[in-house]
């Protein structure tokens, strides 16, 4: 018979406990000439929102007189949201503005090459007592929009910064198995 009852959820024992969606870190784990911040503790405090991995494997369809069956196709990687907050005293929007125009200078009007903008990330996701759960290495990864944010005269909340990173894939290490 199975369990109906919510005693086994966040027990005594230290079973059950929910992952928290605010406790997440965002890490560029490659050097940016020029963006130190990227490393450092600064991009850390500032960040609000993201999305973790989202995989879909594309279908193909094999015809057989008057069935049809499906196999895997190729594998693709949505791109990430990333939110973060600008500081006047800490270099963020400068940091993200140096990895984008890796990408794509407005100055010169061209695309950079990939060896140098391309960079490795990892989304790093904690229990609530500060020990690292899980995380998700995005591989090859680059700016590929950025909105620089909204100005009202109206409001008191700071300026939010939104980007979407576009990688090659996502390396999973899940440190917390679930194993006794």
């Amino acid at each position: 018979m199975a369990n109906t009852n919510a005693d086994a959820l966040a027990q005594a024992q230290g079973l059950y406990e929910p992952q928290r969606s605010n406790n997440w870190l965002f890490t560029v784990t490659d050097t940016i000439a020029g963006a130190d911040i990227l490393s450092g503790e600064g991009l850390h405090v500032a960040l609000e929102t993201a999305n973790l991995p989202t995989l879909t494997i594309e279908e193909i369809e094999l015809n057989f007189l008057n069935s049809k069956r499906f196999v895997a196709g190729k594998a693709t990687y949505e791109t990430i949201p990333l939110t973060i907050k600008d500081m006047v005293d800490v270099g963020i929007a400068n940091a993200f503005k140096v990895w984008s125009e890796m990408v794509y200078n407005p100055e010169t009007d061209q695309i950079g090459l990939a060896k140098d903008y391309k960079k490795n990330c990892e989304i790093t996701l904690f229990a609530p007592d500060g020990s690292a759960e899980r995380s998700w290495l995005l591989v090859g990864c680059w700016i590929q929009s950025a909105n620089w944010g909204t100005l009202d005269m109206s409001s008191s909340e700071p300026v939010k910064i939104e980007l979407t990173l576009r990688y090659d894939k996502a390396k999973p290490t899940l440190t917390n198995t679930g194993a006794a």
